[in-house]
């Protein structure tokens, strides 16, 4: 069961809209044990990213900058922006 984190704006596909309330899945969680990454660098990428695709099967996938410009990429689920399937550094 993915647990709840505090709310991010959501500006997939450069519009802006309300807050969400970003869940993320285990395997996000552990993940980011793993690379050292914050949730407060997963929101900063939910935020803004800086480069947006789709997956082939259909998630998102958002790559932004965390901390020290280490480049996060964030995968969200396609029919559920507000869950974090997957977080890792690329590059």
């Amino acid at each position: 069961m993915p647990l709840p984190v505090r709310s991010a704006k959501s500006c997939l596909w450069g519009a802006c809209e309300r807050s969400i309330q970003m869940r993320l899945s285990r395997h996000a969680r552990n993940e980011m044990r793993l690379y050292g990454i914050g949730v407060r660098e997963v929101e900063v990428v939910l935020e803004a990213p800086l480069e947006t695709s789709a997956e082939h099967r259909g998630n998102l996938r958002l790559v932004g900058e965390g901390e020290e410009g280490r480049r996060i990429v964030v995968v969200v689920a396609g029919d559920d922006p507000e869950f974090v399937i997957t977080v890792f550094r690329r590059g």
